[in-house]
């Protein structure tokens, strides 16, 4: 039996010796010269991955190449069920954060179950992200802004996207606010301070909320708006005073008489439920039953 030939020479061969040159290189069948599909599957729809994979496996069936066409078929199908899968995650965006996902993150309190509420990412609720939204679209970029109990995600997009003349933020038990100890009831600032006023889901943890809005409205600079939000039932339940505060802080759950309230320390109230504010609140988490109220200064 003829020996096999060592893999590299240990000497430089001699003129006489018999080496045997080195195979041709053979040409790539067109299975092996044809781009595979799933190369290219970021840059596509689901669909068209599984029409290229289609298309190339009926062309190698009729090569004969069949192992082959199984291969690139079952590529195609995995690839295009992978983009199917990642376009769904991708269903929902965070207007605060910019996050981008399958849905947001189901939450609960003492009353309710919120599905579907909280941003994974930055912690947003749905009336952070309806703010988010409709901030840019109230207030003037050359306003002076009170912020009460402000939020970071909220605090940020006013600092970062809109750069108010003067943005203050004040809290009664907060240290890290630029007002601090400062009691809604009895604001210690000159009338028409500021032309908005932020006050999201504040009021329900204040004992006289009456007294609040008139303070309110006291501070804005006539033409100012107060930007309000409070959590609540809107359909034909009034407010629920509680005995004393809630699990929650809460003093009372406002009901469709909360606009009475805001009415009779301001000259004008609009209210802006969810759709009003973006015709992607789907996409954005934003309740279309929540509303933002936006009340006026015109004195």
């Amino acid at each position: 039996m003829q020996q096999p030939k060592s893999a590299g020479p240990t000497s430089t061969p001699g003129p006489t010796s018999n080496i045997s040159a080195p195979p041709p290189r053979q040409t790539p069948t067109a299975a092996e010269r044809r781009p595979r599909p799933e190369a290219s599957s970021s840059r596509l729809s689901p669909s068209r991955v599984f029409r290229v994979g289609a298309a190339n496996s009926k062309q190698l069936i009729k090569e004969g190449e069949l192992s082959q066409a199984i291969r690139v078929a079952t590529c195609a199908t995995v690839n295009a069920g992978q983009l199917t899968v990642e376009s769904r995650l991708t269903r929902r965006t965070c207007t605060c954060c910019g996050w981008k996902g399958l849905g947001f993150r189901w939450t609960s309190n003492e009353h309710r179950i919120n599905p579907k509420a909280r941003c994974p990412q930055c912690g947003s609720s749905p009336r952070h992200r309806a703010l988010a939204v409709a901030l840019p679209e109230l207030v003037p970029q050359s306003a002076d802004v009170l912020h009460f109990a402000p939020e970071r995600q909220l605090q940020e997009l006013l600092r970062d996207r809109l750069p108010a003349a003067r943005y203050d933020t004040t809290d009664l038990n907060r240290d890290d606010v630029d007002l601090p100890g400062l009691d809604i009831q009895a604001l210690d600032l000159p009338d028409g301070s500021y032309d908005v006023v932020l006050c999201n889901h504040v009021l329900e943890h204040v004992p006289d909320d009456r007294i609040a809005v008139h303070e309110l409205a006291r501070v804005i600079r006539t033409g100012g708006i107060a930007i309000i939000t409070v959590p609540g039932d809107w359909e034909g339940t009034p407010t629920r005073a509680f005995r004393g505060v809630d699990g929650n802080g809460h003093w009372r759950h406002y009901g469709n008489d909360f606009a009475e309230i805001l009415n009779d320390a301001f000259d004008s109230v609009q209210s802006l439920d969810g759709r009003a504010v973006s015709s992607q609140w789907r996409r954005f988490g934003i309740r279309p039953d929540e509303p933002i109220f936006v009340c006026s200064v015109a004195r």
